[in-house]
């Protein structure tokens, strides 16, 4: 099975795991490593004492055996090859959702590229040579037309990896980043004049290449989550540019991920402290109240 260079990791699933808090940092390193090196291989590693020592880098089969001893719980050991039930399950989602990418772009490619099978030829002159030859070259040109929209349709069942997504195969781009921009220009303090190619470099790359493919509709919605962490009082969000928040800053802000508390700088740290009484104010008070 082909697999991405990379796979989602959850931190929280490793470290609480009731095993893994038992091992110490040599034990989860190497156990951490066979994962990696077992992703890269196709889900499986060779059932081979000396390889999966070398793989890790340990140093004597003494210290391996007993390293393995303790992490070998966590893996399918097989005669002939050792698998992980969560590379396993990793694997199985990505591969579906390359295949509905893939579908997805199919549908797209043959809706945009289907030839009409009924185009009218149009005679250039009304004498019977002139009229053939029109009719001729108006058929070779459709049949170009149909060759070139069948080579499309082709191509795109050979995509695999990298499809976009069908909404931006009918619909420019132009549209959306001047609605962006004019979303973002409404409240944030950092403009976005001299920075529109940027901002379109990022949004296409936002809609068309992330995993999942992110919507148009919910980048608007994290904008406005924004846009509300910004404007609590003791509000602890930087203010950023459009392009560089679309980069680097857009998936805290989704659903599902925004959390306006944490960006409520009164809730974190001591309470403040109160400002002390001047003393010339205080002795004021003072003899006020004693009459």
């Amino acid at each position: 099975m082909k697999n991405t260079p990379a796979f989602q990791y959850y931190p929280a699933d490793l470290i609480s795991d009731p095993d893994v808090m038992s091992w110490n940092m040599e034990e989860v390193g190497c156990y951490w490593w066979l994962i990696s090196a077992m992703w890269l291989n196709g889900g499986k590693l060779q059932n081979n004492e000396t390889i999966l020592r070398r793989l890790t880098r340990i140093n004597g089969k003494k210290k391996w055996k007993k390293i393995w001893e303790t992490i070998n719980v966590k893996f399918q050991v097989n005669p002939d090859c050792i698998t992980h039930k969560r590379v396993t399950h990793e694997m199985e989602v990505q591969a579906e959702k390359r295949l509905s990418r893939k579908n997805a772009g199919k549908k797209g490619a043959k809706k945009r590229w289907q030839t009409d099978s009924n185009a009218i030829v149009l005679p250039m002159a009304n004498d019977s040579t002139s009229s053939s030859s029109s009719s001729s070259l108006a058929t070779n040109n459709n049949n170009a037309c149909a060759e070139n929209g069948k080579a499309m349709a082709k191509e795109a069942e050979e995509i695999d990896d990298v499809v976009f997504p069908e909404t931006l195969q009918t619909q420019p781009i132009e549209p959306l980043v001047d609605e962006l921009i004019a979303k973002w220009d409404s409240f944030a303090a950092k403009k976005s004049n001299g920075s529109v190619l940027a901002v379109q470099s990022e949004l296409s790359r936002v809609l068309m290449q992330t995993d999942p493919v992110i919507p148009f509709s919910d980048v608007l919605a994290a904008m406005d989550n924004y846009r509300t962490a910004l404007a609590l009082p003791d509000s602890q969000a930087p203010q950023h540019q459009c392009a560089n928040w679309l980069s680097k800053h857009l998936k805290k802000y989704l659903l599902g991920y925004f959390d306006v508390d944490h960006y409520d700088a009164a809730r974190y740290g001591p309470p403040k402290k109160p400002k002390r009484e001047p003393i010339a104010d205080r002795i004021a008070r003072l003899e006020a109240e004693n009459g």
